[in-house]
């Protein structure tokens, strides 16, 4: 599902470059998914799964999206999957591990460094990102010393 918003997003982009309205649309059905798959930080378990569907690569992938917050609610997906208080109740350390490494091949964190120049501290929702991206950073460095 979030591969088919984030396709419909670009094309809608595409299409209607000069016109924000016509886009808009997709880009409040894109944050919706995104927001959605918070859950999965529910399920630990899964994230093997999700692994291998690819969810790293889009998800990395959005850290660069034109609207900041559809970058921002990126940034809190992932800030909620490496938590580490929740996947200390994980059984197995198989996912979260793939997970981390995923991330990282994908250039996550040059991403999210190169995100947070882009925010404007001013702006309560980048205020919470600038605090979600360093709070993936500490989580990063527990998971994967």
């Amino acid at each position: 599902a979030l591969e088919r918003k984030i396709s419909r997003n670009q094309e809608m982009r595409i299409k209607h470059a000069d016109e924000p309205s016509r886009f808009m649309e997709s880009e409040v059905e894109l944050f919706e998914e995104i927001s959605k798959m918070q859950t999965l930080a529910t399920a630990p378990e899964l994230y093997s799964e999700f692994v291998k569907l690819g969810g790293p690569a889009k998800v990395v992938q959005l850290l660069d999206h034109e609207n900041n917050d559809i970058a921002l609610a990126a940034v809190e997906l992932v800030m909620e999957l490496t938590d580490t208080e929740a996947l200390a109740e994980s059984e197995s350390e198989e996912g979260p591990t793939a997970l981390v490494a995923a991330l990282v091949e994908h250039a996550f964190l040059e991403l999210l460094v190169r995100n947070l120049a882009r925010l404007d501290e001013a702006d309560d929702d980048a205020q919470k990102g600038v605090y979600n991206s360093l709070s993936i950073i500490e989580n990063l460095s527990e998971l994967q010393p």
